[in-house]
Protein backbone atom coordinates (compact mmCIF):
# COMPACT_ATOMS: atom_id res chain seq x y z
CA UNK A 1 0.00 0.00 0.00
CA UNK A 2 2.86 2.09 0.67
CA UNK A 3 4.25 1.76 -3.05
CA UNK A 4 0.94 3.51 -4.13
CA UNK A 5 1.04 6.61 -2.14
CA UNK A 6 4.32 7.23 -3.95
CA UNK A 7 3.51 5.99 -7.61
CA UNK A 8 0.17 7.39 -8.27
CA UNK A 9 1.25 11.07 -7.44
CA UNK A 10 4.64 10.83 -9.53
CA UNK A 11 2.46 9.37 -12.64
CA UNK A 12 0.23 12.88 -12.00
CA UNK A 13 3.16 15.05 -11.01
CA UNK A 14 4.75 15.39 -15.17
CA UNK A 15 0.76 15.55 -16.48
CA UNK A 16 0.19 18.82 -13.86
CA UNK A 17 3.46 20.42 -14.99
CA UNK A 18 3.19 20.47 -18.56
CA UNK A 19 -0.95 21.80 -17.92
CA UNK A 20 0.98 24.40 -15.79
CA UNK A 21 3.19 25.43 -18.64
CA UNK A 22 3.06 28.59 -20.32
CA UNK A 23 5.15 30.60 -22.81
CA UNK A 24 7.50 33.19 -21.26
CA UNK A 25 7.75 35.14 -24.14
CA UNK A 26 6.38 36.42 -27.97
CA UNK A 27 8.46 36.32 -31.20
CA UNK A 28 6.89 38.51 -33.59
CA UNK A 29 7.64 38.04 -37.55
CA UNK A 30 6.80 41.09 -39.29
CA UNK A 31 6.88 41.38 -43.09
CA UNK A 32 7.72 38.03 -45.26
CA UNK A 33 9.29 35.34 -43.31
CA UNK A 34 9.06 32.67 -45.51
CA UNK A 35 10.00 33.32 -49.72
CA UNK A 36 8.69 31.39 -51.96
CA UNK A 37 10.86 28.97 -53.74
CA UNK A 38 12.89 30.26 -56.67
CA UNK A 39 14.65 28.11 -59.80
CA UNK A 40 17.25 28.15 -62.64
CA UNK A 41 16.32 26.76 -66.01
CA UNK A 42 19.54 24.96 -67.56
CA UNK A 43 20.83 27.54 -70.51
CA UNK A 44 18.96 30.70 -69.34
CA UNK A 45 20.83 33.03 -67.46
CA UNK A 46 18.63 34.10 -65.20
CA UNK A 47 16.79 33.20 -61.49
CA UNK A 48 13.08 32.91 -61.87
CA UNK A 49 11.23 33.35 -58.36
CA UNK A 50 7.46 33.43 -57.12
CA UNK A 51 5.93 36.32 -55.73
CA UNK A 52 2.44 37.46 -55.03
CA UNK A 53 1.53 38.91 -58.67
CA UNK A 54 3.65 36.89 -61.09
CA UNK A 55 7.12 35.74 -61.68
CA UNK A 56 10.33 37.87 -61.11
CA UNK A 57 13.14 37.36 -63.05
CA UNK A 58 16.47 37.90 -61.94
CA UNK A 59 19.67 38.28 -64.35
CA UNK A 60 22.80 36.23 -63.43
CA UNK A 61 25.60 38.63 -64.00
CA UNK A 62 28.91 36.19 -64.39
CA UNK A 63 32.23 37.20 -63.59
CA UNK A 64 31.98 40.99 -62.70
CA UNK A 65 35.20 42.16 -62.80
CA UNK A 66 34.42 46.65 -62.41
CA UNK A 67 32.03 48.18 -60.59
CA UNK A 68 28.99 49.78 -61.91
CA UNK A 69 29.24 53.48 -62.15
CA UNK A 70 26.25 56.15 -61.64
CA UNK A 71 26.03 58.92 -60.36
CA UNK A 72 22.94 58.33 -59.15
CA UNK A 73 23.49 55.08 -57.49
CA UNK A 74 26.46 53.44 -55.46
CA UNK A 75 27.04 49.32 -55.81
CA UNK A 76 28.22 47.69 -52.90
CA UNK A 77 29.03 43.92 -53.35
CA UNK A 78 29.47 41.20 -50.87
CA UNK A 79 30.26 38.19 -51.56
CA UNK A 80 28.80 35.04 -49.93
CA UNK A 81 31.58 32.42 -50.34
CA UNK A 82 34.89 32.17 -50.03
CA UNK A 83 35.73 31.54 -53.93
CA UNK A 84 33.49 34.70 -54.78
CA UNK A 85 31.22 33.01 -57.06
CA UNK A 86 28.02 33.79 -55.15
CA UNK A 87 27.66 37.96 -54.61
CA UNK A 88 24.96 40.15 -53.24
CA UNK A 89 24.32 43.30 -54.90
CA UNK A 90 23.59 46.52 -52.55
CA UNK A 91 22.04 49.42 -54.70
CA UNK A 92 21.96 52.50 -53.00
CA UNK A 93 20.22 55.06 -54.67
CA UNK A 94 20.62 58.93 -54.19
Amino acid sequence: MHVRHYVVPALWLPLMVIGAAQAGSQIRFQGTVVEAGCWNETGVLEVRCHRQDGIERHIIVENMTTSIASPYAMVEPHYLDEDKQLALLRIIYD
